[in-house]
């Protein structure tokens, strides 16, 4: 398996998901939907069809993959949209970035600031999170809290996990809301509050030690 062949399972679980919802609307209309949950439910399917090597493939790739955007001036536009970002969400903020396709993931990396122009909310962003673990769950189903640990240590040493140990490369940026207007005009129109507002808290927030970079 190749990365190109991850970004079209992904976008065929992107079409998948649309037709889905398409239906659902139709039928139940009052109901909310996230859409994250549904495309990785289709992913997980189309994983489940393929052999042992490609499952574990699939996973190396979507490491490599979240690597290139986790990056600290990522982790603050996220943090702007969403007012404030811990290392869990932006790990799921990733994740949401993944699963829009390959387009939206590299145009979002050369300018940030595009996700003025994206639908992020608190529960997309949780629904795409499941991604980080989508290949656990489809070499062990249902194993959660039950697998052994041996299985355990089969997925995380073979298999991999997609978050990393580590901060970004490099120091974090100035959070002061001045400078987020600076950086990501877009965003901040859209997102932060007017400038004589209240300052809100942390747009990032983390356990990394500041100033020291990896």
């Amino acid at each position: 398996m190749r990365e190109h062949h991850v970004w079209r399972l992904i976008r065929q679980a992107r079409r998948d998901t649309r037709d889905h919802l398409a239906g659902t609307r139709d039928r139940h209309s009052c109901l909310p939907t996230v859409s994250g949950w549904t495309a990785l439910s289709f992913l997980g399917k189309s994983l489940q069809d393929r052999p042992l090597a490609d499952v574990v493939a699939f996973q190396h790739l979507l490491i490599r993959i979240h690597r290139r955007a986790y990056r600290w001036d990522l982790w603050l536009a996220f943090g702007i949209a969403l007012g404030g970002a811990d290392e869990d969400r932006f790990d799921d903020c990733i994740c949401w970035l993944v699963l829009r396709g390959r387009r939206a993931f590299a145009r979002v990396l050369i300018d940030p600031d595009t996700l003025a122009g994206m639908d992020l909310g608190p529960m997309e962003v949780s629904g795409s999170g499941g991604l980080a673990t989508l290949t656990h769950e489809v070499l062990v189903p249902g194993g959660g809290e039950a697998l052994s640990r041996w299985q355990d240590e089969w997925l995380h040493d073979v298999v991999g996990s997609i978050p990393p140990a580590g901060p970004p490369l490099g120091d974090p940026p100035p959070q002061d809301l001045a400078a987020a207007r600076r950086r990501f005009p877009k965003l901040a129109a859209r997102h932060l509050p007017p400038e004589q507002a209240d300052p809100i808290g942390p747009l990032i927030r983390h356990d990394f030690p500041v100033g020291r970079a990896r």
